[in-house]
């Protein structure tokens, strides 16, 4: 089926469940009595709103405005509001960006336990595995042959948790940040350089964090198949112009047995998979509302897996991840029209070998055990927001990226075989974005940012262009075309790999890796009722991989890869009736690698996701069913030795149905104000076999993307 059979089926569905609502709604309308200036407004009419409007408004106009939008409360009302595309709050709508939300709501209803979980139901997310990673996440289906993010940006209430040693090690933050402090998550799928730099390439997910407007404290915990443990807190406290907020994750899983072969065993084996790790964030606010206020962010993440298919036999195997990102905010609003922020930023990062083999003879001293794997990354941004004209907003600032870090990596007989030795750098960017409304229907965006990487090399630009349609009430049209780009990481700069040993050598001389995307989305809002349908096109080139080895010399890191992709993405939401949540979504996407090879990602041609949550407040019961669907992969490994050992890759569902129940509402009990509420979840229900490609080394063809049919409960406590 040809990528435009795919797009005008995709319109054809969509335009007849547009005239189906019309006309529905045409004929709600028409029954209808009331003088049209005593109507209430509608949803599209709520949504349109200003942000100003909204905010003049009284509790109880507000109550009414989320009742009729469909939401069950005010706060999930501003919550429709999204702040990645632009740096400042705006309605999806009005983004100049493919926006994506999942919200807690969602989050708690289909029973998502890690990020890595609740990135699995949005639309364009891939989640991933490797011989050495078994938490990944790939936009849009961009992954080539890397064992890391470093096309993805993940960023906590718009600040970034980015190392510069790897370029996207989130390994610790998919598995083990703590999901029940989260307030929603937006995904932008797309470029987004213009405003958050390197790294921000075919995707930027923002996690933004619940804010305390009071004193609550939750408690939860569970376990279950596979020997799973975790438990959850959150909460917060709010005095005068002080909130505070905190939650914090811990994981456990020690019993998940699969049979397979890895690259260092020759038959079949049942190797038991091991993880663990805890996760906390701690968020402060002072004076929020006022001219002046302070902002302060927290995040400390910790992770111990097994990896996953290469030297899992050996305990080497065995790593240790550690994060602390934090951030220190301040706002002044230094006229009506002009505001300003300063944030300083810090990630540090570390990732140590979990175990160490014993010392090959008592005479010998065993390999150091201290960290080997560090970088400690700085950010310093100053962001304008001036509003000088009616309809017309500039966003613009500056950034200071202070890098270090180094890798001294062991392997046993205590053989050094790579290194990255100390380095000491400084990125410069500068950036601006202008958004004009010159009519109520019409706005059109342009932005540009500016970096500077090496005193010695031109200055890098990337440009951003945009313009959106308020076709109708209902209808909007977004065009939009962006560059991004991924400067070179310390391990592709910087490392150096000893003689007679394999792997690739850095280079100083390597350049950012570029991509340019075009974006054409259509949204529907009506009522309870909401879709939208993108089409978009990328290009890559300049993509960082590994030289010809010539004369004996180990070869190099070079620019030399390119990669086009293309396709279309369908999502929609909906409410019938105000118990009932439907949620869907449909991908497809393909690509060529290096121009000849077609469809070379990991990731496959087509995602489908299809959920459905029911909820009674009077009975205390939410029930959500969320079922996610991988096509088939190309079993095939061009130009590799791969030994095809284990399962191949075919389609697979993951059915999920999580069940919350509230005993203190159903039963009406009274006590002290708290709340008991049981979980009972069922992951993978079909018990489907679920495997993808070993998509780095590929020495094995797949390997096992999530457990057998597993069964959880579990205990919520909220005061």
């Amino acid at each position: 089926m040809t990528l435009r059979r795919i797009y005008r089926l995709l319109v054809s569905a969509l335009s007849l469940s547009v005239l189906v609502i019309t006309v529905a709604t045409v004929h709600v309308f028409a029954q209808d009595t009331l003088p049209a200036s005593k109507k209430k407004p509608t949803r599209s009419e709520i949504l349109r709103m200003s942000i100003e409007s909204l905010r003049d408004l009284s509790l109880e106009e507000l109550t009414g405005l989320a009742s009729i939008v469909g939401v069950s409360s005010v706060e999930e009302l501003f919550d429709l509001l999204v702040t990645t595309a632009s740096k400042a709050e705006e309605k999806i709508i009005d983004a100049p960006g493919v926006v994506s939300v999942l919200t807690a709501r969602e989050i708690r209803v289909f029973g998502a336990q890690t990020l890595k979980d609740a990135l699995n139901y949005m639309t364009g997310a891939a989640v991933l595995v490797n011989f050495s990673n078994r938490n990944g996440v790939s936009i849009r289906g961009d992954q080539q042959g890397t064992l890391y993010n470093n096309h993805v940006l993940i960023m906590i209430d718009g600040r970034p948790v980015r190392e510069s040693l790897y370029g996207g090690a989130y390994s610790a933050v998919l598995a083990t940040f703590p999901l029940t402090g989260v307030e929603r998550i937006e995904l932008i799928r797309g470029p987004g350089s213009v405003l958050y730099g390197t790294g921000a390439y075919s995707g930027v997910i923002n996690i933004i964090m619940k804010k305390a407007t009071k004193s609550a404290l939750n408690l939860s915990g569970n376990g279950g198949s596979f020997g799973t443990a975790a438990a959850a807190l959150d909460g917060g406290f709010s005095a005068g112009d002080v909130h505070i907020s905190a939650s914090a994750q811990y994981l456990n899983q020690s019993d998940w047995q699969q049979t397979l072969q890895t690259e260092t065993t020759r038959n079949d084996t049942t190797i038991t998979y091991r993880q663990n790790g805890i996760g906390a964030n701690v968020g402060l606010q002072y004076n929020p509302s006022a001219a002046n206020s302070l902002t302060a962010n927290l995040t400390w993440m910790r992770y111990n897996p097994d990896t996953y298919g290469g030297e899992i036999r050996l305990p080497l195997a065995v790593l240790l991840e550690t994060y602390l990102n934090a951030d220190i905010g301040y706002s002044h609003q230094i006229t009506e029209f002009w505001k300003t922020t300063l944030n300083l930023t810090a990630t540090f990062y570390e990732n140590i070998d979990g175990k160490t083999p014993p010392p090959p003879n008592p005479s010998m001293p065993p390999p150091p055990t201290d960290p080997s794997r560090q970088s400690r990354d700085y950010v310093i941004e100053l962001t304008n927001y001036v509003k000088p004209l009616r309809g017309l907003n500039v966003i613009f600032g500056g950034l200071a990226n202070i890098q270090n870090g180094w890798i001294k990596q062991q392997r046993p007989m205590n053989v050094t075989f790579a290194s990255v030795p100390y380095y000491e750098r400084t990125w410069w960017s500068a950036y601006a974005q202008v958004d004009y409304t010159p009519i109520e229907q019409l706005k059109f965006i342009a932005g540009a940012q500016a970096n500077s990487f090496d005193p010695g090399k031109p200055i890098s630009v990337v440009p951003r262009l945009g313009a959106l349609w308020n076709i109708t009430d209902d209808f909007t049209l977004k065009l939009l075309y962006g560059q991004a780009f991924r400067a070179p990481r310390a391990t592709e700069s910087d490392v150096v790999v000893e003689p007679n040993t394999p792997g690739l050598q850095g280079s100083r001389e390597l350049r950012p890796e570029y991509v340019s995307t075009f974006d054409a989305e259509l949204l529907y809002k009506h009522d309870n009722f909401q879709a939208s349908l993108v089409y978009f096109k990328s290009d890559q080139h300049d993509i960082i991989t590994g030289g010809q080895r010539t004369m004996g010399m180990s070869p190099k890191f070079i620019n030399a890869d390119s990669y086009r992709s293309e396709g279309v993405e369908f999502e929609t939401k909906y409410v019938p009736i105000e118990p009932l949540y439907f949620t869907g979504s449909l991908s497809y996407q393909t690509n060529v690698f290096r121009n000849t090879i077609v469809d070379g990602s990991p990731v496959p041609n087509w995602i489908a996701r299809l959920g459905a949550g029911y909820t009674n407040a009077d009975a205390g019961l939410s029930i959500g069913v969320m079922n996610i669907f991988y096509s088939k992969l190309d079993n095939t490994a061009p130009g590799q030795m791969t030994r095809f050992v284990n399962p191949r890759t075919e389609a697979y569902n993951l059915l999920s149905i999580n069940v919350n129940w509230d005993m203190t509402e159903a039963f009406d009990w009274n006590i002290g104000g708290a709340h008991i509420i049981l979980t009972a979840r069922t992951e993978n229900l079909l018990d489907a076999s679920a495997w993808q490609l070993e998509w780095v080394r590929r020495n094995i063809n797949s390997l096992p993307a999530a457990p057998g049919r597993g069964f959880f409960g579990g205990l919520t406590v909220r005061f």
